[in-house]
């Protein structure tokens, strides 16, 4: 993790000198881009409370449950637990349904 700085080159923040956080993956195998976001929310909402559009990500999240327990302040484990057990939940009711 690196601090970096830079200025877009389209809008709506062209031109406008950012700072911000640089991440390098390192093995791509065990990386988890959930667990990453999920962890990044979490420490903004808890820094900034109430500044993070969660809404404005709720398809990109896509789970409504998941989404208020990080609103809320659950830490981001237990409700990437309890989102890995509804998956589970939802695997386990669909695969009746499979053709293949």
């Amino acid at each position: 993790v690196y601090p970096t700085r830079f200025t877009p080159t389209a809008p709506p923040l062209q031109g406008k000198p950012l700072e911000g956080v640089r991440f390098v993956i390192t093995d791509r195998e065990n990386f988890s881009a959930i667990r990453l976001g999920a962890e990044l929310g979490s420490a903004i909402e808890k820094l900034y409370p109430g500044r993070l559009p969660w809404d404005l990500n709720s398809k990109l999240i896509g789970n409504r449950e998941f989404l208020n327990s990080l609103k809320s302040g659950v830490d981001p484990r237990a409700a990437l637990e309890a989102l890995e057990d509804a998956l589970r939940h939802f695997e386990s009711r669909r695969k009746p349904h499979l053709l293949y």
